[in-house]
């Protein structure tokens, strides 16, 4: 019994092991690997439960996050953050339990699409 215990705690230990991938348009992503240029090709090359982390810029480009339980976090340095600049976002949802508001802004712009 004690062996079947100790296969099934390894089993779930690589289950929740989630990997971090970086995207950094036009520096270095502070070291870190594997490093992007854009937001996409992380979403790409990543699996389901991992989280990509997007390092201050603007990025051009639809956003179509095809995976399971992907975090999407934008780091930010003071007032600056990163900024999607597009015309479509989709297969995501929204949840920011007990971070106070939050959301998707889209300013001066028409036939935003969001999925």
């Amino acid at each position: 019994m004690l062996r079947c215990a100790i296969i099934i705690v390894c089993l779930l230990s690589g289950i929740v092991q989630a990997t971090e991938l970086w995207v950094d348009k036009v520096q270095d992503c502070y070291g870190k690997e594997p490093c992007y240029r854009n937001i996409n090709s992380a979403i790409n090359n990543s699996n389901d439960g991992d989280l990509i982390w997007v390092v201050i810029g603007d990025y051009r480009e639809n956003i179509d996050i095809n995976k399971d339980n992907i975090s999407l976090i934008g780091l930010m340095e003071g007032y600056e953050k990163p900024v999607i600049k597009s015309a479509g976002i989709s297969g995501f949802s929204i949840d920011l339990p007990d971070l106070g508001p939050g959301g998707i802004v889209s300013s001066q712009r028409s036939s935003v699409l969001i999925r």
